[in-house]
């Protein structure tokens, strides 16, 4: 590397870099032939795809929604090298191969450099039994977020005995590391998970302390975001007002059918100590388009941008997977109320704040 380059390196652990090359990477090719979506996966990671099955996937039509692209993706077995730091493993990982994803919306003709993407998913995951202090028994679920040999990441699922898994959880329905979880009406924070994720260790919280996390009853996160300006902002900044969380974007037309009670409820509440902050979903990158929206419509009131992927942003951290979702907090920052879209999204916000005046 250059001097330039490595003046710049900020951080490199040589203590878990191997002495010889790892076959760690898992290869895919991905084509277009005769109307199908034609996928191969080396699954032995032995350089070679003539061994290996080809997948052949219908190509969607414009708009179709496939929710059961997830529960019909085929299963491998992928294998592949990884060193610890002292040992050289050879490990198998269980993994769903999907060639759009399941709310793809694609054009009649597809354009092949635009939709080659292969979505490998995890599908294996570590699961357990532990018994509560009533004797009851429970079972956990862990899966790794991203990479096959590192659960640091992992994301977990708490069910009673007897309720089957499911083979799709809603984003607020899974838990990650330093997450707060309620059980039988206690509550317990989820301890950094070891490497391998061969064990998870709950931390009861005694009930005079109030837990982080994205339920009510809880305290919101202090969640730094990204205003449309491109400035940062923490939202504790607010503190000290009542803070209405507004999850919407420009492509969701149940988000902008409610404009107008929302410019009402500000005009309502004016004299009130609550500010309203939207947080936008941003799938398409265009922030000009956003910033043109907010501008047109008159919306007056703080604003933030995000994605679903980033894991540090609004929507991640506070398990938002509807939207509209209004997220009322107190001006200590703990969460009064979680209200989802539909009909009666909004009335339900406006029937708390009656109670708090």
């Amino acid at each position: 590397m250059t001097k330039k380059d490595s003046l710049e390196i900020q951080f490199l652990d040589f203590s878990k870099m191997s002495k010889r090359p790892t076959a760690h990477r898992i290869y895919a090719l991905s084509t277009f032939r005769e109307g199908k979506k034609l996928i191969i996966v080396d699954t032995d990671n032995n350089g070679d795809f003539r061994n290996d099955k080809v997948f052949y996937f219908d190509i969607p039509k414009n708009g179709t929604k496939r929710p059961d692209a997830l529960s019909t993706a085929p299963v491998i077995f992928l294998n592949y090298e990884f060193f610890d730091g002292k040992t050289y493993l050879t490990k198998t990982f269980a993994m769903k191969v999907m060639a759009f994803p399941d709310n793809i919306k694609l054009n009649e003709t597809i354009a092949p450099e635009d939709n080659l993407g292969v979505i490998l998913v995890g599908y294996e995951s570590r699961k357990g039994t532990f018994k509560t202090q009533t004797g009851n028994i429970f079972h956990v679920a862990i899966r790794p977020y991203l990479r096959a040999d590192d659960y640091r990441q992992a994301e977990l699922v708490i069910k009673a005995a007897g309720q089957p898994y499911k083979e799709n959880y809603r984003m607020d329905e899974l838990f990650r590391e330093g997450d707060v979880m309620t059980i039988e009406g206690q509550q317990y924070q989820i301890e950094p998970m070891s490497h391998a994720g061969e064990s998870v260790v709950l931390k009861y919280i005694p009930k005079e302390s109030m837990a982080t996390g994205h339920l009510e009853g809880m305290l919101c996160p202090d969640i730094t975001g990204t205003q449309l300006d491109g400035s940062s902002k923490k939202l504790s900044a607010d503190a000290g007002s009542y803070i209405l969380l507004d999850f919407w974007g420009t492509w969701c037309a149940p988000c902008i059918a409610e404009i107008p009670a929302m410019k009402a409820l500000q005009d309502k509440m004016k004299n009130r100590p609550l500010k309203i902050v939207s947080v936008a979903l941003v799938i398409d990158g265009d922030l000009e388009k956003l910033r043109h929206f907010i501008k047109k419509e008159g919306m007056n009131w703080s604003h933030f941008w995000d994605t679903a992927s980033d894991r540090k942003g609004f929507i991640q951290r506070l398990r938002v997977v509807a939207f509209p979702t209004y997220i009322l907090l107190s001006p200590k920052g703990e969460i009064l109320l979680r209200s989802e879209s539909g009909k009666d999204g909004m009335k339900r916000v406006e029937e708390k704040l009656e109670e708090l005046w």
